[in-house]
C-alpha cells in the first residue's frame, strides 16, 4: 500500500518560484509546504478560513454595504446624499487649510 500519491499543480513559473521560496524560508519541502498551506491549523500557514471566520467577515460586508446604503441615500429632505455632504466638508475643509497655510485669512 502506498504511503504518498503524486499529483499535479498547475501555476505560472513565477508563482512556482514564490512557493519555492516561501517553502526553503519555512525549511520544508515545497510538497510539505503546500500541504501545510492547505491543511495545517497555524494562523501563518493556513490559506482558508475557518466556518466561524467565514462568517464574520459575512457580517462585516453586510454591516460595511448597510454603511454604504445610508451614505448613498440622500438625507432627509434634501436630493443631496451623505457622501456628497461629506465630500464637500472634506475638499472645503482642505481648501481652508491650504488658504491658512500660505498665510491668507480663512472666512
Amino acid at each position: 500500500m502506498r504511503r504518498h500519491q503524486q499529483f499535479s499543480v498547475s501555476c505560472r513559473p513565477s508563482d512556482w518560484a514564490e512557493i519555492g521560496r516561501r517553502a526553503k524560508e519555512a525549511k520544508m519541502t515545497i510538497s510539505r509546504f503546500v500541504v501545510a498551506c492547505v491543511l495545517e491549523e497555524e494562523d501563518d500557514m493556513r490559506l482558508t478560513l475557518s466556518e466561524a471566520e467565514q462568517r464574520d467577515l459575512l457580517n462585516r460586508v453586510n454591516r460595511t454595504l448597510l454603511v454604504l446604503e445610508d451614505l448613498l441615500a440622500p438625507l432627509p429632505g434634501s436630493d443631496v446624499t451623505a457622501m456628497e455632504a461629506l465630500s464637500f466638508l472634506y475638499l472645503a475643509a482642505r481648501d481652508f487649510q491650504a488658504q491658512r497655510d500660505a498665510g491668507r485669512p480663512g472666512p
